[in-house]
């Protein structure tokens, strides 16, 4: 599961500076933010549903994912840790499954 945007809300906005010209009471300011913001979330939400590549950090961070297979991150911290699990690339099975491989496993009876 991705991080999303899922609740978006401005309260209490307040202008306190005005050099464009905006004549816009409290409500119409709090109205015009949530517009913008949930707009924003939404923009969020569906740019990252898929996640985002850690390498976009830094290059040589593709190479760890390369050899870190299926990294995941809990959400929730318990006790004071978040867990963290991955796979390596040894960890993977190399044999050949027999069901795939031709051969017959055969039983002595």
């Amino acid at each position: 599961m991705f991080p999303s945007v899922a609740d978006v809300k401005c309260s209490n906005v307040r202008l306190t500076h005005n050099i464009v010209g905006l004549k816009l009471n409290s409500t119409e300011l709090d109205n015009t933010f949530n517009g913008v913001m949930t707009a924003t979330g939404e923009d969020f939400n569906a740019n990252f549903k898929m996640g985002w590549a850690v390498a976009n950090l830094d290059p040589q961070l593709a190479m760890i994912g390369g050899i870190l297979k299926n990294t995941t991150m809990s959400t929730q911290v318990t006790n004071g840790y978040m867990n963290l699990g991955f796979e390596m690339q040894a960890d993977l099975p190399t044999a050949v499954a027999p069901e795939t491989s031709g051969y017959e496993l055969k039983f002595l009876e």
